[in-house]
């Protein structure tokens, strides 16, 4: 399966953010990365993906998506007051 994790901005001007997700069921790595940012893996069935944005600048809101083979499975958005934002998904 094709999973591509994806973080955009929803308001303000974050530039960067920690981004910490998972490669495999027994693998997640973090990084900083600019915003938008895009990463596309493969996945195999019966493997948790998650995605976990960290975004501590002030007065700025991102969101999180996951998609499999093009189509969008969790779609999360930072609520004003919150540090991060998280998507999770079991494929199936």
């Amino acid at each position: 399966m094709r999973v591509t994790y994806r973080v955009t901005v929803l308001s303000g001007s974050p530039g960067t953010v920690t981004v910490l997700y998972a490669e495999s069921d027994t693998q997640t790595r973090e990084l900083t990365v600019s915003v938008p940012w895009i990463l596309e893996l493969n996945a195999l069935t019966g493997t948790t993906m998650l995605l976990v944005v960290a975004n501590e600048t002030e007065n700025s809101l991102v969101g999180c998506e996951i998609l499999v083979n093009g189509a969008v499975l969790d779609s999360e958005r930072q609520q004003e007051g919150e540090d991060d934002v998280v998507c999770v998904i079991d494929i199936e």
